[in-house]
């Protein structure tokens, strides 16, 4: 599954005595291989919009990470549910949501509505 494209997955803490629901949630159009090189390259690089490494600095005192990465789901061609099932999830996650709020918090639209009027043939 790592291979396929439109995937939605979940990185989980698994220190769970002492964090028992930090949680990241994510979609991507890339394959889950290339987006969690991503996410491990900005943790290594510690740049400030690394959920890794704001929650390693914040709950860990800059302990390596130690998260589990998992897919919740494949929706092969699908590209819209998949960002809608991302939203959500998001939106009805509780505990210690470590995705950015400038990650989701003000998507931009999915959909957008013109208007085009042409006269003649």
């Amino acid at each position: 599954i790592c291979s396929k494209s439109n995937v939605l997955y979940n990185w989980e803490c698994d220190e769970k005595e002492v964090c028992p629901d930090a949680t990241y949630d994510g979609q991507s159009s890339k394959n889950l291989f290339t987006r969690s090189l991503g996410h491990n390259y900005k943790y290594e690089k510690n740049h400030k919009d690394s959920f890794l490494h704001l929650h390693q600095e914040k709950s860990h005192d800059n302990a390596d990470e130690n998260f589990k990465l998992s897919v919740t789901r494949f929706y092969g061609k699908d590209r819209l549910s998949c960002e809608i099932a991302e939203a959500v999830i998001l939106r009805s996650r509780k505990g210690d949501v470590c995705n950015l709020k400038s990650e989701w918090h003000a998507p931009p639209p999915l959909v957008k509505v013109t208007r085009q009027v042409q006269r003649g043939l």
